[in-house]
């Protein structure tokens, strides 16, 4: 399992890329899972099949947007 907290927050958009295909690798090989915290929906859309939300003191799922 990974617990990943805005992985990649300071990186520049290639790296950024380069960062979510070796995770996606990582969790393919490895069969991971992966909890990884973002506030970019563009990113949530590219790497996640899950999307939940905290909001308050409340967690929701919310629908995955994909190609966003």
């Amino acid at each position: 399992m990974l617990l990943l907290d805005e992985p990649t927050a300071n990186l520049d958009p290639a790296s950024t890329l380069r960062v979510e295909a070796v995770i996606s690798e990582y969790r393919k090989t490895h069969q991971a899972a992966v909890i990884w915290v973002s506030h970019d929906p563009a990113q949530i859309a590219r790497v996640s099949n899950r999307h939940l939300l905290v909001s308050g003191s409340e967690l929701r799922e919310q629908d995955v947007e994909h190609g966003a």
